[in-house]
């Protein structure tokens, strides 16, 4: 996916959705990485630019992380 904002349609909230359930990966990460992503989208001029384009942050982050333009490692796990 090239950086550049398309027009969302309606159901782009739900493609990305289904893209996540049928996933392989660790569906409460990536969660959590598109979260913390979005989050620095949305102090930056980037978050006007996908609303203006009729995107939302979180739906676009986490499309980004899902297609593997944002990479990120897993945290420590407790036992």
């Amino acid at each position: 996916m090239s950086d550049s904002f398309e027009k969302t349609a309606p159901n782009k909230d739900m493609k990305v959705l289904n893209k996540l359930i049928d996933s392989e990966a660790n569906v409460y990460e990536m969660t959590c990485v598109a979260i913390k992503e979005a989050n620095i989208y949305s102090a930056t001029d980037k978050k006007k630019e996908i609303e203006a384009a009729g995107g939302k942050v979180v739906t676009y982050v986490l499309e980004r992380a899902l297609d593997g333009d944002i990479k990120y490692t897993g945290g420590e796990k407790s036992n």
